[in-house]
């Protein structure tokens, strides 16, 4: 199957800014995992402090992660769209690559059950999240195998498997903005594998 998508001019521009704009995530994230540790030098792994060594949270910053971790766990992994409601404000912003800023809860239920159709057994694994005043930012794992159309592409059964990165801004306890970083090209690459 020809991939004449990767060879448009234009998206490799696009996909430049946002291997920039990740880079400058990931420097943001180690910037804020120093900034919430109180023994930076105690590491177990690469990356990864021992929970020990974390600043206790305020509890508003503990239930900005806890809307976050229910978001990718209820939502996102197991479809309950109803949920959606009571995470985010009804005036929210969602911004997306390639697309203009999503503004109602409607369009982001509607983009949730396309995405569920389309991987009925999507996952989103929290694998850090990162908060400081009203902002939480998720780095997470997302996996799930293909088994109707996604975009344009045709079923393969490939399954995709990836890290991504979302920045959320809260008002009085609900999501009221997020800037989305999904690995596009790695998505179309993925499923487009026939290997």
């Amino acid at each position: 199957m020809e991939d004449t998508f990767g060879e448009n001019l234009i998206f490799k521009e696009f996909m430049k800014e946002i291997k920039i704009e990740l880079i400058l995530m990931l420097i943001v994230i180690g910037i804020l995992s120093a900034c919430n540790s109180s023994k930076p030098d105690k590491k177990t792994d690469f990356g990864k402090l021992e929970s020990s060594s974390f600043v206790s949270d305020t509890p508003v910053i503990a239930r900005n992660k806890k809307v976050i971790r229910q978001l990718h766990e209820e939502v996102w992994s197991k479809g309950n769209i109803d949920l959606i409601d009571d995470i985010y404000q009804p005036n929210m912003v969602c911004h997306v690559p390639l697309d203009s800023p999503w503004t109602t809860l409607e369009r982001l239920k509607q983009d949730v059950a396309a995405h569920r159709r389309a991987f009925p057994n999507w996952r989103e694994e929290v694998q850090q999240l990162i908060a400081e005043g009203d902002m939480v930012v998720s780095k997470y794992r997302v996996s799930g195998k293909q088994e109707a159309v996604f975009w344009d592409i045709q079923p393969l059964g490939n399954t995709v498997s990836m890290e991504e990165v979302v920045i959320f801004r809260f008002e009085n306890g609900k999501i009221a903005e997020q800037w989305s970083f999904p690995n596009l090209y790695e998505y179309r690459r993925q499923l487009l594998k026939t290997d």
